[in-house]
């Protein structure tokens, strides 16, 4: 079951390591934002390392640095660029020509603290070695977040499906990395979706309730409920067929491949009419999935 901290609790003992030489292969992981942290500690982090405290990222956000020179990164929004360690501060230039210097305070094979010379900012990273190498495979690669591309046009329902269906593909290799590294901890909460996930299932998450960050990458409102709408009439009409196994992970990926399949039934089959009405869509009740 999902613990009070929105995590899967199966923890193991963690011990940190000193690294005093800060070489680029120190840094080829990938790093999330560790938001966990009270009050005192970030009164400590920004008494140690001066700077001011980060409040945009959530757990979800993250730094994947690859061996070839190449980044990607969901911080404020999803990048791609090329990135190198001058002495002890990370370059990082993204594909549009932008730039983002940060300078690493403090660095473990687990932990890495670093202040952005911009804004002044405190990033504090937890590590995590990247087992999955073919990009296709990775939930870190660009081709595994098209879904959070905003759009610069009105979609389709067709766009729409291809957008979900590459979300619910996004999740499927977040598992499937965090079993392939033996991650015994994994955030669930953190990323935007239209789903809300639990220790033993999800439900479809009502549109109030839907992180402004899930609904800024639709190209509006409409679009934003068409989608709600497409998964609604989905999970109206069709059950999960939950995998039998003790591993949650193993069961995720599972359900995950499960919805990717669904989303190649032509729209026209199980959508009404558009409906434009918000108030018809967030009366609807809660549809569940769950593990037995």
């Amino acid at each position: 079951m999902l613990s009070m901290r929105n995590y899967f609790l199966l923890l193991l003992p963690v011990v940190f390591f000193s690294c005093k030489t800060k070489d680029k292969t120190s840094f080829e992981k990938v790093w999330f934002y560790n938001d966990e942290l009270t009050d005192q500690e970030q009164m400590e982090n920004l008494r140690k390392y001066g700077g001011a405290t980060e409040y945009r990222f959530s757990a979800a956000s993250f730094l994947n640095l690859q061996p070839n020179g190449k980044f990607t990164s969901y911080l404020s929004a999803f990048d791609y660029g090329d990135w190198k360690l001058q002495d002890s501060t990370l370059q990082l230039t993204t594909h549009n020509k932008g730039k983002l210097l940060l300078e690493v305070k403090h660095l473990t094979p687990k932990q890495m603290v670093c202040i952005n010379k911009s804004s002044h900012k405190v990033f504090r990273f937890n590590g995590f070695e990247n087992s999955i190498s073919p990009e296709p495979e990775s939930p870190f690669a660009i081709t595994n977040n098209l879904w959070r591309a905003k759009p610069s046009h009105k979609e389709s329902d067709a766009e729409l499906t291809s957008r979900l269906k590459n979300h619910f593909r996004w999740w499927e290799k977040y598992f499937s990395w965090s079993l392939n590294s033996k991650i015994k901890v994994l955030d669930i909460r953190s990323t935007p979706s239209v789903l809300e996930l639990y220790g033993n299932g999800f439900e479809l998450k009502y549109y109030d309730y839907q992180f402004p960050e899930w609904k800024n990458i639709f190209y509006d409102t409409a679009n934003c409920w068409r989608a709600y709408e497409m998964v609604y009439y989905l999970m109206y009409r069709k059950n999960i067929k939950w995998l039998k196994t003790e591993n949650r992970f193993e069961s995720y990926i599972s359900a995950f491949q499960q919805l990717q399949q669904w989303m190649d039934i032509d729209p026209r089959t199980y959508l009404p009419a558009k409906e434009t009405s918000a108030q018809t869509a967030s009366a609807r009740g809660p549809i569940k999935n769950k593990a037995q």
